[in-house]
């Protein structure tokens, strides 16, 4: 396999995003769905450390963008629903 770039920039970036979202968006939100974005998150984590492990880092990135995604779509969504 062959290696692939490591952005720092952009994964800062969304990490921030991410940790935007998290201290700042969740306190609407259910115990139920709570624990789901907990969940979501454990995947999250053990998505990145496989990609790592591989070498992966676009993938990796992707994987990061792909949950800051999912999140700020599930927080929408929740604060629609109450």
């Amino acid at each position: 396999m062959s290696k692939k770039s490591f952005s720092s920039f952009d994964v800062s970036k969304v990490t921030k995003e991410i940790a935007s979202l998290i201290n700042n968006r969740l306190d609407k939100l259910s115990e139920y769905q709570l624990l789901k974005v907990k969940d979501s998150h454990r995947i999250l984590m053990e998505q990145q450390i496989f990609w790592i492990l591989q070498e992966d880092y676009n993938r990796f990135l992707y994987e990061l963008r792909s949950y800051r995604d999912w999140l700020k779509n599930f927080i929408e969504d929740s604060e629609k629903k109450s």
